[in-house]
């Protein structure tokens, strides 16, 4: 029953997350943007707030994103300074796979520091 309750919730986040933060925006004003986003993400990935990060790289689930935090990499940045063949070895995959987390882990950078278009 809990895992249908999840399946449900998880069908309907991203319309239901703008629900909250309109709210909190327009009435509420809890100020916690942030915290409702990280929750979102939570629950969109199914991880817990140490995992969310990697989990925004493509390629990247709740299984790899364990395997890179055990490989001491915990953030986008720590990602970016291995090579391919290194994440290759972690993640469990092939190099094109590699090489296209590596380069949605640039664009995730990017729109953290607000430079994507």
């Amino acid at each position: 029953n809990l895992q249908a309750y999840q399946g449900m919730l998880q069908t309907d986040l991203d319309r239901t997350m703008q629900v909250v933060l309109a709210l909190d925006n327009m009435s509420g004003k809890w100020n916690k943007y942030d915290f409702i986003r990280m929750l979102g993400l939570r629950f969109k990935y199914g991880v817990g707030a140490d995992l969310v990060m990697l989990c925004q790289i493509p390629h990247v689930g709740q299984a790899r994103a364990k395997k890179l935090k055990m490989a001491k990499i915990n953030n986008v940045d720590d990602f970016l300074k291995h090579d391919v063949n290194t994440l290759m070895g972690i993640m469990k995959c092939g190099k094109t796979l590699v090489e296209e987390a590596i380069a949605g882990a640039r664009k995730v950078k990017a729109e953290e520091l607000g430079l994507a278009t």
